[in-house]
């Protein structure tokens, strides 16, 4: 059984944890940096990263043949596997709990501890940033594409009340810690948030990106009645928190150098002090167990499920 922590970049909308990806610190910096801060206002307005603790237990299934703690990574997209493979996964192993290490050529993310065996010893490939998937009711169905930049979505949407009852996912309903069940792969609870523009030191993010921009524009036409001539017109900036092209923001430097390992690092380290400052009385880690995953064999989900040392579950018996 491992506890640890995890993060999730999300708004203010709440919603479970389950048919989601979520990351280790550094790996939701790595997010963030590539998919939320360049878009204008944020992506799916993100506002906050949320970290909560996760405590797992893998199905015996599952270690009888590969000996790994972590399953492998499974992508999800408006609550839905987007992975091939994940149904059959799931149905033969349970639901479990997958991870992935991410290129530091895209992102300098250095985590503060080994995050990852399958590195040559003393690289910071060992410490890569880390990705993990938490499989929830009906993982293979749900929406098939997300509209706009919305801050909240009805993943269930897409899926049937005879999936979500048939495939009841990892995530453990009842009190107490994983079993190790098909259905009970993992526990989670909440340990508090941050605000991105704390962590960026953005007093007001409308301002910010919005309103600062359009009252320069109304200040030049008060003064040019008969129109704003072009080269005014560039006087007025739209600030940005990041730009991809220039490698740094504009009116802001929090998020500069994306591929700058210090940079990253002190990015890292910005974020847990927030974290710190708000929840003093909680471990700023629990430690980190490494990604271990090797690979899935061929033909394997073939093969006899070998349930030695197993919890009695009538959820093995479901088919496809």
């Amino acid at each position: 059984m491992e506890s640890f922590y995890i993060y999730r970049a999300q708004s203010e909308a709440h919603y479970e944890l389950e048919n989601v990806n979520v990351a280790d610190l550094a790996g939701v910096l790595w997010y963030l940096h590539h998919e939320v801060i360049p878009a204008t206002p944020r992506k799916y307005h993100i506002d906050r990263i949320r970290r909560y603790k996760i405590t797992m237990r893998g199905t015996p299934e599952f270690w009888n043949v590969h000996h790994k703690t972590f399953a492998p990574f499974f992508a999800y997209d408006g609550g839905r596997c987007t992975t091939p493979a994940c149904q059959e996964f799931y149905h033969q192993y349970g639901f479990l709990v997958g991870c992935q290490v991410l290129r530091l050529s895209e992102g300098a993310y250095v985590a503060p501890q080994q995050t990852t065996e399958w590195c040559e010893q003393g690289t910071d490939r060992c410490s890569a940033p880390l990705w993990f998937s938490l499989p929830g009711p009906c993982p293979h169905l749900g929406l098939h594409f997300l509209k706009g930049n919305r801050a909240s979505l009805d993943v269930n949407e897409g899926k049937t009340a005879e999936c979500l009852a048939r495939m009841p996912g990892g995530r453990c309903r009842g009190p107490g810690l994983p079993t190790g069940a098909p259905d009970c792969t993992y526990s989670i609870e909440d340990a508090g948030e941050i605000l991105l523009d704390e962590l960026a030191g953005i007093e007001d993010y409308n301002e910010f990106w919005n309103d600062s921009f359009k009252r320069c524009h109304a200040r030049l036409r008060s003064h040019h009645h008969e129109g704003v001539p072009p080269e005014e017109q560039k006087k007025c900036v739209r600030n940005m928190e990041y730009s991809g092209k220039l490698d740094e923001g504009v009116g802001n430097s929090f998020w500069n150098g994306r591929l700058d390992k210090e940079k990253c690092s002190a990015r890292i380290r910005a974020a847990q002090a927030l974290f710190k400052k708000h929840y003093p009385d909680l471990p700023e880690s629990l430690g980190q167990p490494p990604c271990d995953f090797d690979m899935i064999y061929q033909d394997e989900f073939t093969w006899p499920v070998n349930h030695t040392g197993g919890v009695n579950s009538s959820w093995w018996a479901q088919e496809l």
